[in-house]
């Protein structure tokens, strides 16, 4: 392909480009001033970019292909919106425009500023929600009304990722922690010290305050809230057993002997596979979306006459 004009490297002094045709659809035609005008919004300081001359030519002559192949796609589609007369109404516009205020909470006064910020009128964007209908309807016509999730998909998901959806129980920990920094012995009975302290009514967050020599020792041995299954095997063993408010029996560990305080416990049942079959389908119907489109899409170029003139 041979471009003119090209966007970030202006006409020589003096020169005036002039719009040419640069591709035939069926029986629409692509202008130079369109293509020039879909580069602009994707690449418009692609001149500043610090890359010597050659390579921003090559970059932006890749962007305008690419482009250009985008303009056929949406050639193509637009000549189906027309062959199956689908249509949108200035009602439909109105309720999407009020959706969209809606859901950012927009007054009518902050939307237009936000149009104005995109150097946008609000014509110029009620066009813009018309051709997304507009081809949100075709995809749900030759695409969406396609593809069917069977439950054996659904299920054959489900067990793959059983994890996702298994049971799962949570702490939230507190600890005080005695490194060992010269008998076992020693180490260990200073923490069955605290320990009686705290059975016998200490608070434990002013306990770990001063004895603690965990970083976390000024936050009162705040750990959060951490998974049954991120615990290693000496702490989970101490902690499975206990409910929210019981102290652990003294644990070893790398760090030296801890105490743990649970101050809650949460558990998650398992998900059911009913529960969660509307979510599993919106993922699977994604996953394969866009190769429907494409083989959709595909088959429009193979049955339309398209020329790209040079």
């Amino acid at each position: 392909l041979v471009f003119t004009g090209l966007i970030g490297f202006p006409a020589a002094s003096g020169a005036e480009m002039v719009d040419r045709i640069i591709a035939v659809v069926n029986d629409d035609i692509i202008l130079l001033s369109d293509l020039n005008e879909q580069v602009e919004k994707v690449a418009p300081n692609i001149g500043n970019l610090d890359y010597p001359l050659e390579k921003q030519r090559t970059i932006l002559y890749q962007l305008r292909e690419k482009t250009l192949q985008e303009l056929i796609d949406k050639k193509l589609a637009e000549q189906e919106i027309k062959r199956l007369e689908i249509q949108v109404s200035e009602g439909d516009i109105d309720e999407a425009v009020a959706r969209f205020k809606a859901n950012n909470r927009l007054s009518d006064e902050q939307f237009l500023q936000v149009l104005a910020q995109q150097n946008m009128t609000l014509e110029a964007y009620q066009e813009e929600l018309r051709e997304q209908l507009l081809r949100n309807r075709l995809m749900s016509s030759e695409v969406r009304s396609k593809i069917v999730i069977t439950p054996a998909e659904i299920e054959a998901y489900y067990q793959a990722n059983r994890t996702d959806y298994a049971a799962e129980v949570s702490y939230r920990l507190k600890n005080i922690l005695i490194p060992i920094s010269g008998s076992e012995a020693e180490a260990r009975q200073r923490l069955e010290a605290v320990r009686e302290r705290i059975e016998a009514g200490m608070d434990f967050e002013a306990a770990a305050r001063q004895f603690s020599q965990a970083p976390n020792a000024e936050r009162g041995g705040e750990l959060g809230k951490l998974a049954a299954g991120s615990l290693s095997a000496p702490i989970a063993a101490a902690i499975t057993p206990l409910e929210a408010g019981e102290l652990s029996p003294i644990v070893e560990t790398d760090q030296g002997f801890q105490l743990f305080l649970v101050e809650e416990v949460d558990r998650r049942e398992a998900t059911p596979l009913e529960e969660v079959t509307p979510q599993i389908e919106e993922t699977l119907y994604n996953q394969v979306i866009d190769e429907k489109f494409q083989k959709w899409i595909t088959a429009l170029r193979e049955n339309a006459f398209i020329k790209i003139i040079q």
